[in-house]
């Protein structure tokens, strides 16, 4: 999830950036760049760019549909993916969540994190 919409956010703000800068960021990005339906999906060039941070050898829930296309795309990458349109919030899936959330939900996405003990985040 983080690593995802943090690189994301970063191409957004137009420039290659630390993560310390990005966070310095994340407020005026969350704050002004925030579309109303709140729908930003990952381009395959950022999936692209970090999925030597995904371990392979573990099924990935990709937990926010989306689009549907980010679950196809780490698909082509190798990973095993599950990628369904079901509630977060009610079920858990996989070995690792891989995703790039709804960031108006992220006080709640977060909470749901601390209780999912057999799941890492990424």
């Amino acid at each position: 999830m983080v690593l995802a919409g943090v690189y994301q956010a970063a191409v957004w703000f137009g420039q290659r950036t630390t993560m310390r800068h990005l966070s310095l960021q994340r407020s005026n990005f969350l704050r002004y760049c925030m579309n109303p339906a709140d729908e930003y999906m990952t381009p395959p060039s950022a999936w692209e760019a970090i999925q030597k941070y995904i371990p392979k050898n573990k099924v990935i829930w990709e937990a926010f549909y989306g689009d549907g296309k980010s679950g196809d795309v780490l698909r082509t990458l190798g990973f095993k993916v599950i990628h369904d349109e079901v509630d977060f919030f009610e079920i858990n899936l996989g070995d690792v969540i891989v995703s790039n959330p709804p960031f108006s939900k992220l006080p709640q996405i977060l909470k749901r994190l601390a209780h999912l003990n057999s799941i890492v985040w990424l």
